[in-house]
């Protein structure tokens, strides 16, 4: 897999993904600027978290984010391999079950890093 900067797909200030629907173009357009740097505070977020993990839903909460801003990091950081789930699944605030994403090696040195650009 060919390593890119942190969230960028498939170049640097490339719309993030979306499902295609206007709304969701949108909303990724919108949050372009931002991405980058939301991805590398979640990620960081992760990695801080070591063997406990995190849900999105409990990233959100800690840095001010909706869960679902969160939720499209984690898809971008998964693709990149920088995090991974754990296969355990913790209650969001509504008690719905959630994956628990761990930081991989590749992702720790990235955080550490600071690979945002």
């Amino acid at each position: 897999m060919k390593q890119h900067d942190l969230l960028t797909t498939p170049e640097r200030g490339a719309t993030p993904p979306h499902n295609g629907t206007d709304t969701s173009r949108d909303a990724a357009e919108f949050v372009r600027p931002r991405a980058t740097q939301m991805g590398l505070d979640v990620l960081r977020f992760i990695v801080d978290r070591f063997d406990a993990g995190a849900t999105a839903d409990e990233a959100g909460a800690m840095l001010g984010m909706r869960p679902q801003t969160v939720s499209a990091r984690c898809c971008e950081l998964l693709r990149k391999q920088w995090i991974r789930r754990s296969g355990q699944k913790r209650p969001t605030s509504s008690g719905c079950p959630a994956h628990v994403y761990l930081a991989t090696a590749e992702g720790i040195r990235a955080a550490a890093e600071g690979r945002n650009s």
